[in-house]
């Protein structure tokens, strides 16, 4: 069992340093880049939109209630937290998707030196 262990760390020690190759950092950095410009916007959009609910909803509380808005606050992050949280992986991997073909390709040409020949196409299918 501990074998296993190593040699799972083995394994992902050097597919790590194959992700530092220069022909196979784009397929990494353009999804990532991606993502992080969809979640930016996502959250940016999301908080402007929320903004204006929170100072329409606040024009009707009574000044000596005006600590609710920092509840609010609290409750909108903590919601944000948890949409991001189970919502960036199938993203990610939805927008990863189109790259990862091309990806392991480019691995395999590094590990073997010979070109992945396919037949297999998407509109033969």
């Amino acid at each position: 069992m501990i074998a296993d262990i190593t040699r799972g760390t083995q394994a992902m020690a050097r597919a790590l340093s194959l992700l530092n190759k220069p022909g196979v950092r784009i397929y990494v950095v353009v999804p990532l880049l991606i993502n992080l410009v969809l979640f930016g916007a996502l959250v940016w959009y999301g908080y402007n939109q929320f903004n204006l609910l929170v100072e329409w909803l606040m024009s009707f509380v009574p000044a000596f209630l005006e600590f609710i808005e920092w509840l609010i606050w609290i409750f909108f992050g903590l919601l944000a937290a948890i949409i991001v949280f189970f919502s960036f992986t199938p993203i990610a991997n939805i927008v990863a998707a189109p790259f990862n073909a091309l990806m392991s390709e480019k691995i395999e040409i590094e590990l073997t030196g010979k070109a992945v020949s396919s037949n297999v196409s998407f509109t033969r299918m």
